[in-house]
């Protein structure tokens, strides 16, 4: 009996974790899109600091968004903040709007995978 119940306990503790995280990710991410569609179009003198606001949130849950995706997509949006600050910085808008487009496509795609699906639990 011993032998079945701890399995199962096992595999049920496995299964409220993945749930549980799949719901602090989503929370997460929806604060994130929501930032990164605030970002004006053109880059302006707040631009710069709601980056910076979007880059601590992202680093606040780094740990967790890991726990649920590849690595290359942290990589990519910690990639895509640098150039999308350097583009303000520069006042180059076409690298700041490519940077902004590329965080939103990585933000959705994250959020997309991590949905709690069946394939997810396998």
């Amino acid at each position: 009996m011993k032998t079945i119940i701890i399995p199962i306990i096992l595999l049920i503790a496995a299964m409220v974790f993945i749930i549980w995280s799949g719901i602090a990710v989503d929370n997460s991410l929806k604060g994130l899109i929501e930032q990164t569609k605030d970002l004006p179009d053109t880059p302006n003198e707040n631009t710069l600091k709601l980056i910076e606001d979007i880059e601590k949130h992202w680093n606040k849950h780094k740990e967790l968004y890991s726990a649920v995706i590849k690595f290359d997509f942290i990589y990519n949006f910690s990639k895509e903040i640098s150039a999308a600050k350097a583009g303000v910085n520069a006042e180059d808008t076409g690298t700041y709007l490519a940077a902004k487009k590329s965080l939103l496509n990585i933000l959705e795609y994250i959020r997309d995978v991590q949905k709690l699906r069946i394939d997810n639990l396998i």
